[in-house]
């Protein structure tokens, strides 16, 4: 072979010549192999464009290289299914019509409910369309429901309209995204506004008889307002019960001559029989056929909206009669020679495509195009017959785009949406309703596309790592949220799918971030969007004195970038060396070389290896990241205490003084108190990088007499209440609710109107040994600080003996939190572990210690709470001595997953703290935060900034746009409610943590080996339980029973609940 003469920044080494001809077969093949695929031309290609900027290079090129290498694997499975797509392609654009009369007008040939343009209806399956014939028929209003209003004739026309006319064709197959409808009224008569004011009536009725009939669901009707109202919504009581404001808004509407249109969103019942169901709207348009008067001479036409062309072409009608009747009422029955009538319709579908937020809207930006291609034919009827061709070759690729994985989950999505918006809008629990038969028909449903989603995406192989994992842990949770609206309660249910809908959006985000480079005309689109909002990014991302402050707070904010340039002093050959060894710095030759062993050590040769590419390049991002810094705050870690930041320790414990109480008088008893926080939440600075909050224990020791647990236990009640309400009187804190298990949550407004009733529940939650705690919300102190921060305090309760012989703890005594406890004094230390902590340096406690943390470590990374997982490793590790794992905790805990975590933080404690102020939809209306409401805002506004910095972070490793989908579902998945949105953001975090933090396990291997040496030691006791529970035992024999030490660990799912009088023979 010979050198081959393309270059790129290097020259490729000639082919060696083994002189083993297995050998030579084997190169040839490997060679032939790297030029199919490409896989020289891409490290090529990827270098290029890390160093296409030599003024700003990124400190960390993984991130860019990882997303090209995901567009490149999708390029590849789109290929792979190239041959069957464009057989289905040719199918979906070829049905036959048959021409009508009326100009423009044709029908699906051999059918009679399909009527249309005949260029749109060469996409449409009339097999599809007679599927809603049913649907049609119900929801169009009979002739004797319109009534008489001479001079006034009104006629009513019903069809299909906007995606979902092509299902089955360039869109799967039923259900489509979006079952929307049209519903046209032609009203004839002599004035527009007597007509205009029928059409508003006759819209109300419509609506009263779709709520009558009970078998189609109305969530809401919009009204089109002004440019700074958008639109008026309306409940379906509002319409029903009080119709003059809706019709007043409908005329309103028409006189302003909006281009909106009045929509009913409804969730449709599909068939007779109410096995299917289907989100959707129904919209509504007039045409007003103004008569001849005296002082007209010829009829007039007016439409609403204002281009009627557009729907008769994004529209399918049942029945000739409709469509002919639209067609002559806007058409022109004599046209001008050369009049092109399509033009305002070509002109306003640009103008929609352009307005549209690319690419979080590429779908929607799909279907607008394949509608504006297909209207190319019937443009220019009277010329040749190539003008009459669409491009098929552009609407192809927009096939194989809204055929693909993303556009499936897409309209999975949808769906569950429409299931989130019909629970929404359900009564109350155990309420009769007929919609409560929709949500079960509706979640099956789901269950089926779901399956229909996994289907097509496979092979999974073929997809990136993190994408795999990304759909099993969408599927898993999915599953879970429809068999809980089955289970009940609804609400759970619903707030389980508005989360899920949060989090699909990362993967539905990156699978079109993936697919668009593919698609010429919409990665066009995209760069136009992009180049037409670099001025208004620029603007929104001025540096203030605010941001700034928010900005300490991140560890992953601004990405860090270095000038190649500097020391070159403009010459090109040291320019270029420079540039070179950028590249070896950051390992990217040998990088590049793991990746391709690997690949080609496989057998036989992967058909698409940049998904195991992309992979690779993925965890060298965090390598970049994480492991190119210093290891000295992992290192040498001797105790917990020690693992904390003394100035931030400080903080914290002035943090946990505040929820300290004053002492009260108790009696002839002797109580005393100490407050304590819990590592590793104290580890800030060190372990910790963010503060997401505190948990404080305060410990209440009373000693008395034998015999007196039940008198003891309303002391210590009485002490509580007596605390918490001094708590609510005190400036910077904001109280929210005492949980007390099962018993209960108690807000402060319970606790101050049924004092007694909460002192027994309290002593009961207590005495059955249910963890007890309060939540808290700390006020910014000063303008040093910008966010509330959450405190639990947790009530502990030691019964000591007045002779020290022994003592019962409440609701449980905890062996691992004496080694977490930091106390803000010596002496409340020293009297805690004097009194009821010296078996903690037994043998055995520590033994018991330790296997604790084995179990609660194995429980954290089967949760996929990995954060939690490495925090407990390091106390391990801190505690046995076995500090090798450090290095690799403090890497996961300063991974952008704790920035992801943090933000979790932040948006749970303000939907706390808009529950306090009676915004969430859960809560009863209250105002017990609302003097804060200005701090409230403030930290709102934070919270929505940094969220932004995190995911427009290149180290995030999420898709482009990710922000603005985020930023939109404040109004398509949360309605307008904030607390809703932020449990969607908190859900969009924790997709990108347990996606980052499986990628980041696999590169920690001291952790994952102490990982297998857990399951190892689970599967041995397991194994040992099993053996001891088979043996058998002697005839009437009975199992020796063993009493508990009264201070033994107990979890409250393990725990039996005692009684008083059990309570007082173990004291």
């Amino acid at each position: 072979m010979e050198q081959r003469s393309e270059r790129g920044p290097l020259a490729r080494p000639p082919v060696p010549r083994p002189s083993e001809a297995d050998q030579a077969r084997r190169l040839n093949e490997v060679w032939r192999y790297l030029e199919d695929r490409g896989l020289q031309r891409c490290a090529e290609a990827l270098c290029v464009d890390a160093l296409r900027d030599p003024c700003s290079a990124s400190a960390n090129p993984y991130p860019a290289f990882t997303q090209r290498l995901c567009q490149l694997a999708q390029r590849g499975r789109l290929r792979l299914s190239k041959s069957s797509s464009d057989e289905a392609f040719r199918r979906a654009v070829s049905f036959p019509t048959t021409l009508t009369a009326v100009r423009h007008v044709a029908g699906a040939k051999g059918c009679s409910h399909v009527w249309g343009l005949p260029s749109i209806l060469r996409c449409v399956s009339p097999q599809e369309m007679g599927r809603y014939r049913w649907l049609l028929e119900d929801v169009t209003p009979p002739l004797s429901n319109t009534g008489h209003h001479s001079p006034y004739t009104v006629q009513v026309a019903c069809g299909l309209t906007g995606p979902c006319v092509f299902s089955g064709t360039l869109l799967p197959a039923s259900p489509a995204p979006c079952l929307d409808l049209l519903q046209t009224y032609i009203i004839t008569g002599p004035h527009p506004d007597r007509a205009r004011s029928l059409y508003a009536q006759h819209l109300r009725r419509d609506v009263i008889r779709m709520s009558q009939q009970g078998r189609h669901h109305v969530l809401r009707i919009t009204v089109p307002a002004d440019a700074k109202e958008g639109v008026k919504a309306f409940s379906k009581a509002e319409v029903c019960l009080e119709g003059s404001g809706f019709e007043d808004a409908v005329q309103s509407y028409l006189g302003c001559g909006g281009d909106g249109l009045v929509r009913v969103e409804c969730v449709w019942r599909g068939d007779p029989r109410g096995t299917q169901y289907q989100g959707g709207s129904k919209a509504y348009c007039l045409t007003v056929v103004q008569t001849a008067s005296d002082h007209q001479d010829k009829e007039r036409v007016l439409a609403y909206p204002q281009c009627p062309l557009l729907l008769l072409c994004c529209s399918v009608f049942p029945q000739q009669a409709q469509a002919e009747a639209y067609a002559r009422a806007h058409l022109p029955t004599h046209p001008e020679s050369g009049e092109d009538v399509f033009a305002p319709v070509r002109d306003v579908l640009a103008g929609r495509i352009s307005a549209l937020h690319l690419p979080q809207e590429a779908l929607s930006a799909a279907h607008l195009c394949c509608t504006l291609l297909l209207l190319l034919q019937d443009v220019q009827p009277n010329t040749d017959t190539a003008a009459q061709t669409p491009p098929l070759e552009t609407l192809r690729q927009l096939f194989r785009f809204v055929q693909s994985p993303a556009a499936r989950l897409r309209a999975l999505r949808q769906q569950v949406l429409c299931l989130c918006q019909l629970l929404h809008t359900q009564p109350a629990e155990g309420t009769a309703d007929a919609r409560a038969e929709a949500g079960p028909a509706l979640a099956l449903q789901l269950q089926h596309l779901l399956q229909d989603c996994v289907t097509e995406a496979e092979p999974l192989s073929s997809w990136c790592r993190h994408s795999q994992r990304s759909l099993e842990r969408l599927r898993s949770r999915l599953r879970a949220a429809c068999g809980q609206l089955v289970r009940g309660p609804r609400r759970t249910a619903l707030t389980e799918l508005r989360e899920w809908c949060s989090s699909s959006s990362v993967l539905e985000s990156q699978l079109v971030s993936d697919t668009l480079p593919w698609v010429p005309l919409l990665k066009e689109l995209v760069q136009q969007a992009e180049q037409g909002e670099e001025g208004t990014q620029e603007q929104a991302q001025e540096r203030t004195e605010q941001s700034a402050l928010w900005e300490q707070e991140l560890l992953y904010c601004t990405p860090n970038t270095l000038d190649l340039t500097l020391e070159s002093a403009g010459d090109p050959s040291h320019l270029s060396a420079r540039l070179s060894q950028y590249l070896v710095d950051c390992a990217v030759d040998q990088c590049w070389e793991r990746c391709l062993w690997k690949v080609l050590s496989l057998s036989p040769l992967p058909v698409n290896p940049f998904p195991s590419l992309a992979q690779e390049f993925r965890l060298e991002a965090l390598r970049m990241s994480l492991w190119r810094q210093s290891d000295a705050e992992g290192y040498g870690l001797p105790s917990a205490l020690r693992a904390s930041h003394p100035d931030r320790l400080r903080d914290c414990l002035s943090r946990a003084q505040s929820l300290e109480c004053e002492p009260q008088y108790t009696g002839r008893f002797k109580v005393e108190r100490s407050t304590a926080v819990l590592s590793p939440r104290a580890w800030l600075g060190m372990l910790s990088p963010f503060l997401c909050g505190l948990q404080v224990i305060e410990f209440c020791y009373i000693t008395a007499p034998p015999g007196c647990l039940d008198e003891v236990l309303q002391v210590y009640a009485k002490l509580v209440l007596a605390g918490l309400s001094e708590l609510c009187g005190r400036d910077g804190l904001i109280v929210g609710a005492v949980h007390l298990g099962p018993g209960g949550l108690w807000d402060m407004q319970q606790l101050t109107a049924f004092p007694t009733h909460f002192l027994e529940c309290f002593s009961d939650a207590l005495r059955h040994r249910h963890p007890v705690h309060l939540r808290v919300f700390q006020a910014p102190r000063g303008s040093a600080e910008w966010r509330f921060i959450p405190l639990q305090k947790l009530f502990v309760l030691y019964c000591l003996r007045e002779d020290g012989s022994s003592w019962l703890c409440l609701p449980q005594h905890n062996l691992l939190s004496l080694h977490q406890a930091v106390f803000p004094s010596l002496d409340q230390a020293t009297f805690h572990f004097n009194t009821v902590g010296r078996e903690s340096f037994i043998s055995g406690s520590v033994q018991e210690v330790m296997s604790q943390l084995d179990s609660e470590i194995t429980e954290a990374f089967l949760k996929t709470d990995f954060l939690q997982g490495y925090r407990l490793v390091a106390m391990r590790g801190l505690l046995s001595g076995e500090e090798a794992c450090l290095p690799d905790c403090w890497r996961g805990c300063h991974s952008l997953c704790s920035q992801t975590e943090f933000l979790c933080a932040v948006a749970e404690c303000l939907q706390g703290l808009l529950e306090l102020c009676g915004e969430d939809e859960r809560a009863e209306p209250r105002q017990t935060a609302t003097k804060h409401q200005t701090a409230i805002e403030h930290m709102f506004e934070g919270f929505s900034w940094m969220l932004r910095r995190t995911l427009e972070h290149p180290e995030a490793l999420v898709p482009p746009g990710l922000w603005e989908v985020v930023l939109q579902g404040q109004g398509a998945v949360a309605g307008g409610s904030r607390a809703v949105w932020l449990r969607g953001t908190a859900g969009v975090c924790r997709a990108i943590s347990e996606t980052l933090s499986q990628d980041l396990l696999s590169l920690c291997p001291t952790v994952q080996a102490l990982l297998e040496r857990l399951d190892s030691m689970k599967e041995r006791e397991e194994a040992r339980a099993h053996i001891c529970c088979t043996e058998t035992l002697p005839p009437n024999s009975q199992p020796l029973r063993h009493r508990s030490s009264e201070h033994s660990e107990q979890s409250p799912s393990q725990c039996i609940p005692l009684t008083g009088a059990q309570a007082l023979a173990l004291f």
